[in-house]
């Protein structure tokens, strides 16, 4: 169990344990009553109770008719910002910056729609988004088997029905929203150098946070560089990079021009002296 826990990413692993202790003293044990940690419009605007906006996410009251949604949704919650986080395993400040624009979105949408707790509307952003992302990975949902892609819409259909709730709705428009404005829009979205000093970039990653198949994915994380032995044609001479790569390599000693000139085969190969030059480059 120990070692399920701490091979979670690391921000994922926190609100997980953050959500899971709040959730437990709000609703379990009644150490602090729910309604101290709910959004309420009124206490954040007249009585400056600004920790509401952080409190409404992690904090869930589990009661008898709200106590099997709890675990379905920290399922949620830990497959799928773990999946997201790994996209953003190059800048973890990225991915910190994705959950505080989340946080502020579900804060001001449930402000407008009277929505008490953000923990679901948190939760289904970052499916939709993490889902947007990786859209060909395999689910499991009732013993059906389909496309990632899908698992979102499927949710919204679920929550409304069973649950006569638009919380999931809410949660995917955020996500919606926040997927367009970085992928369509990348400059608006910069991460803030203060979060890149409190967690800096991982170097050796390639390709945080791009969309499977896109071509900026494509360009941070390029193809491995074939074997020198496949190609099929000469490296162009007037190409600098060409011409850096081969002016490492030493002149031929007088005994291998020697060695050429009794097997005449051998230096009149073109296909040969290229093998040649590849594994010297090697």
């Amino acid at each position: 169990m120990l070692s399920w826990y701490y091979s979670l990413p690391r921000l994922t692993r926190y609100w997980f344990t953050t959500t899971v202790v709040v959730s437990c003293l709000v609703g379990l044990f009644d150490i602090v009553p729910i309604e101290r940690m709910q959004l309420d419009w009124s206490m954040l605007f007249y009585r400056k109770e600004w920790w509401r906006c952080l409190t409404s996410i992690v904090a869930f009251p589990i009661n008898s008719v709200k106590f099997f949604r709890f675990p379905l949704y920290c399922h949620y919650l830990v497959r799928y910002s773990a999946m997201l986080e790994n996209q953003f395993e190059k800048s973890p400040a990225a991915y910190l910056y994705l959950l505080i624009i989340v946080a502020v979105l579900a804060n001001v949408a449930g402000i407008l729609l009277t929505i008490t707790n953000l923990m679901k509307v948190s939760v289904m952003a970052v499916v939709y988004i993490a889902c947007r992302l990786q859209p060909d990975v395999n689910v499991n949902l009732f013993g059906t088997q389909f496309k990632s892609l899908h698992l979102p819409l499927l949710l919204v259909v679920l929550d409304y029905f069973i649950f006569y709730s638009l919380e999931a709705l809410t949660g995917i428009w955020i996500g919606d929203l926040y997927y367009n404005l970085k992928f369509q829009y990348p400059n608006l979205l910069d991460t803030p150098h203060i979060l890149k000093s409190f967690l800096p970039d991982v170097p050796h990653f390639s390709g945080a946070g791009e969309p499977s198949g896109s071509r900026a994915a494509a360009e941070s994380d390029p193809e491995p560089f074939p074997d020198s032995e496949m190609f099929g044609e000469d490296l162009p001479s007037n190409t600098p990079d060409a011409h850096d790569d081969l002016s490492g390599v030493d002149e031929p000693s007088s005994e291998s021009g020697a060695a050429a000139e009794s097997n005449p085969e051998q230096g009149n190969n073109p296909v040969k002296q290229r093998r040649l030059t590849s594994r010297n480059l090697h």
